[in-house]
């Protein structure tokens, strides 16, 4: 008896078409199954950044004879666990400042609206204009926080709530993540493995070679960022602390953390800089210092620092990264900002490689 499938089946799955509209039902799935793919997603993503590192450390223990014993799962708990706890910390700079700031925030209202108002009055008074009562002003701030609070609520919970509306989805999420990352740390080499088998044969010296490409554009943008981040946090936090800005430390890291997403982190950092210099105002020393800082740092970053670490050669501009975070974000919600980066890294890869494909026709030589 023949063990060859059916002649229907074979040209079937011989068919350009149906290979097309396997993938346009993959890219359905996924978007309509995003909230459950995020934990998976996430695992993978992170194995894929963590598993040079493991590779690293197996190799200084493999040259270490007191060290030899260590096993590529041990290595893959103890960087899950770092993770964890440099996340943990990064939360502890940030919670403790916003619960301690925000009652200040609302209590020192009527002191900032009527020294707002005493600075404006001598203005007022020489062009004719009306300024509204303290009391009345006071309201209006008071009604408008009170509209946007929970706007902004239900705005916080949503983005951390992510894929449901109760607090089990995400204890349920934060248990996923790093069982999937401990066996995608494991399994990495099988999986890239299984994809090459799975490669039809006559494609995969091209494949390969796109591959590579993507995996050093990707790898290229990470390591300069890590950087980036780390001089950056590294510069908010001295500075600020120089200024006597309160929490300088907290708004210096995640400052220097939020640069991961250009122009948009930047901003948020001197926002909160700024806040805190208001709320804490001891002159316009502070206040013109936060400003300078900033300054100096966004120069320092577009002029120098971005080139050198993250590197123009790299073709990820930044208001590039924002429109495949907005893009992917509005496609497939939080894990496709996730996936932003790597998808966008594949396209512009195909995109290169299609333009030297047309420099190389008789189209663009004619």
């Amino acid at each position: 008896m023949s063990s060859m499938p059916p002649p229907f089946i074979s040209s079937v799955l011989n068919s350009k078409w149906t290979w097309g509209v396997m993938a346009l039902l993959v890219l359905f799935l996924a978007v309509q199954l995003s909230s459950i793919l995020f934990p998976f997603v996430c695992g993978v993503l992170l194995a894929y950044v963590l598993y040079p590192v493991q590779r690293k450390i197996l190799s200084l223990c493999e040259k270490c004879p007191a060290l030899r014993w260590v096993s590529p799962s041990i290595v893959a708990v103890f960087l899950i666990v770092l993770s964890g706890v440099l996340l943990m910390g990064v939360g502890a700079l940030l919670v403790p400042m916003l619960w301690s700031e925000i009652p200040q925030i609302v209590e020192r209202i009527p002191l900032l609206i009527k020294s707002t108002l005493e600075a404006l009055a001598p203005f007022a008074q020489k062009w004719g204009i009306a300024l509204p009562s303290e009391a009345q002003l006071g309201g209006q701030i008071k009604a408008s926080v009170h509209a946007y609070s929970d706007v902004l609520m239900q705005s916080l919970l949503k983005g951390v709530l992510i894929g449901g509306s109760s607090i089990a989805t995400v204890a349920g999420n934060a248990l996923l993540i790093p069982i999937v990352l401990y066996y995608a740390l494991l399994e990495w080499e099988r999986m890239v493995e299984r994809a090459h088998l799975a490669t039809p044969i006559s494609w995969r010296p091209y494949l390969e070679r796109l591959a590579k490409k993507v995996d050093e554009l990707i790898g290229g943008y990470f390591h300069g960022q890590v950087l980036l981040m780390g001089l950056l946090s590294v510069y908010y936090c001295v500075a600020l602390w120089a200024l006597g800005l309160p929490w300088a430390a907290s708004i210096g890291v995640f400052t220097g953390l939020a640069i991961a997403i250009p122009y948009v982190g930047f901003a948020l950092g001197l926002l909160l800089s700024v806040i805190m210099s208001v709320v804490h105002w001891e002159g316009w020393f502070l206040f013109l210092g936060v400003l300078a800082v900033y300054g100096v740092g966004q120069v320092a970053e577009s002029l120098y620092l971005t080139p050198k670490l993250v590197g123009e050669k790299i073709g990820l501009h930044p208001v590039l990264v924002i429109f495949l975070l907005l893009a992917f974000g509005k496609l497939m919600g939080f894990m496709g900002m996730l996936l932003a980066l790597p998808l966008g890294a594949i396209v512009m890869v195909i995109v290169q490689e299609l333009f030297e494909q047309y420099k190389k026709s008789e189209l663009f030589k004619s």
